[in-house]
């Protein structure tokens, strides 16, 4: 019964069955840049250190779920072909089994356990894209600063425009008014120099254009 509705199956057809290369392709390459094969460890570099640890743990979490699978997803489709083979070995003493029949079979199968792999690797990789996306937006609201904290940066910003670089202690100083940690008053200041000397290099520019057209 088995071998009867295996071959009443449609044979996938050439357009099919490269569709599905490419698509294990593209999943293949987006599973070794996620670190979940591969020597490589993942890494977001927009995280702090120590949220990257974390991201770096819960994708071995990940890791080690996708290797169980795919470890009982190819036992499976071994143990599956054997059974296959020994019914065809048991047939062929009543009718024989010609080669292109059984590579028909065979190849059937493939065909369908190569639609499980592609779904087992799309939820893996949908599943570390949701985690990436959630450390991602953590950062994002982490990045946010109170309006009190803008104020009192800004403040010292440009009052000190000539050379915004806090010492040592003034940047203690400034993480304790504003209630931040010292590295985040780093960030803020890194940023708000970074900004204010592009500012300043599109209106010399404009300055240039304007004086060039007389």
């Amino acid at each position: 019964e088995l071998l009867h509705e295996i071959k009443n199956q449609p044979i996938p057809s050439e357009i099919n069955s490269t569709e599905s290369h490419q698509q294990l392709s593209r999943l293949n390459n987006l599973i070794l840049s996620e670190g979940l094969e591969g020597s490589e460890k993942p890494v977001l570099y927009t995280l702090s250190v120590p949220d990257q640890l974390d991201y770096q743990n819960k994708i071995a979490v990940f890791r080690k779920i996708y290797e169980e699978e795919m470890s009982h997803y190819k036992k499976s489709c071994q143990e599956f072909k054997d059974h296959v083979v020994d019914l065809l070995e048991q047939q062929s003493t009543i009718r024989p089994v010609s080669e292109a029949e059984r590579d028909m079979l065979l190849s059937y199968i493939q065909q369908h356990f190569q639609k499980i792999e592609i779904q087992l690797k799309e939820s893996i990789c949908q599943a570390v894209m949701v985690l990436k996306s959630r450390f991602l937006e953590e950062r994002r609201k982490k990045k946010t600063y109170p309006n009190s904290a803008i104020d009192i940066l800004n403040e010292f910003f440009y009052k000190n425009i000539a050379n915004p670089f806090p010492t040592e202690a003034e940047k203690e100083g400034l993480a304790e008014r504003c209630q931040l940690t010292v590295t985040q008053v780093n960030n803020w200041l890194g940023n708000k120099r970074l900004q204010y000397q592009q500012t300043l290099e599109k209106s010399n520019e404009k300055i240039k254009e304007f004086s060039t057209s007389f």
